[in-house]
């Protein structure tokens, strides 16, 4: 998860001086808007005078943006990028204390900051992360994934089985119909993922839950890939995890460090993977759209 950071610093010919610590309040205003030539709308990682923080899974400012760009995306939003900037800051507050925060700033024309970015809404599946998750399985050995059923209504039991070719590690994801990728395997009543040839049931055996299908409705997508060579999902996930190193939600959100490990297994071949779709319906009474 991100647990640890490093600070970022990015200096320039003729930046403000550095004042005290104490006169930290603000970073430079807007640019005068009396010219009228400003054409674009700017927004940056910390004051001039404070310090980045960056993680494994990449800085805190581009994770925040990340995160307030797809949620708004899931939602049918559109934000302005001020309210991206706040979002953004609330996000870097919560995963740092006060001595190490830093605060984006947004910089250029005031009716563009204020204007609302035109978002493509993530619904009805085939987003971006589905799409590439597709992709990759598509590049590795067939492996046959199914399922007890591929039309589910909401709190329905969720069953799956794998035909695995080899022994291997095994990763099985889930990217749902607002492109939400969750690892379901290796999970944390399961966190090592090497797995024998042979039919694999999930959930096994030894974990001690019940799958059940959960909002959103509509398809989902569920990948399952067999590499050759370690490559855990849970360990790349970017869950958070307590101060005894435990994870604190049962399952973590597919990672770009993930994807990465898992496209180098492509290139060299050394994988298998399968896919299937099933729909997920509202319960009854309830339609799909509300």
């Amino acid at each position: 998860g991100v647990g640890t950071g490093v600070q970022k610093f990015f200096a320039y010919p003729g930046m403000p001086a550095e004042p005290a610590r104490t006169e930290r309040q603000a970073t430079r205003g807007m640019r005068s808007l009396a010219t009228g030539d400003e054409n674009y709308a700017a927004l940056s990682a910390a004051r001039d005078d404070e310090f980045a923080v960056g993680t494994e899974q990449g800085g805190l400012f581009t994770l925040g943006v990340t995160d307030a760009i797809t949620s708004a995306s899931r939602d049918g939003r559109h934000p302005t990028v001020a309210e991206v900037r706040e979002a953004a800051a609330g996000y870097i507050a919560s995963h740092t204390d006060e001595q190490s925060r830093h605060h984006p700033v947004t910089d250029g024309n005031e009716r563009l900051i204020r204007g609302e970015l035109a978002l493509i809404p993530l619904r009805d599946g085939q987003g971006p992360t589905w799409q590439a998750l597709a992709g990759l399985a598509a590049q590795g050995e067939p492996l046959t994934l199914s399922g007890a059923a591929r039309d589910l209504r909401l709190g329905e039991e969720i069953a799956l089985t794998a035909a695995l070719p080899r022994d291997g590690y095994l990763n099985v994801v889930q990217v749902d119909s607002q492109d939400r990728a969750t690892v379901l395997y290796p999970n944390k009543f399961a966190t090592a993922n090497q797995v024998k040839a042979g039919a694999f049931q999930f959930p096994t055996a030894d974990m001690n839950f019940v799958l059940r299908a959960a909002e959103p409705v509509g398809p989902a997508l569920v990948v399952a890939f067999l590499t050759e060579k370690p490559v855990n999902f849970l360990e790349l996930g970017i869950e958070g995890r307590d101060a005894a190193g435990q994870m604190q939600q049962a399952f973590t959100e597919v990672s770009a460090r993930a994807t990465r490990a898992l496209s180098v297994q492509a290139q060299q071949r050394q994988f298998a993977a399968g896919s299937l779709t099933v729909t997920v319906r509202g319960s009854a009474g309830k339609s799909a759209g509300k």
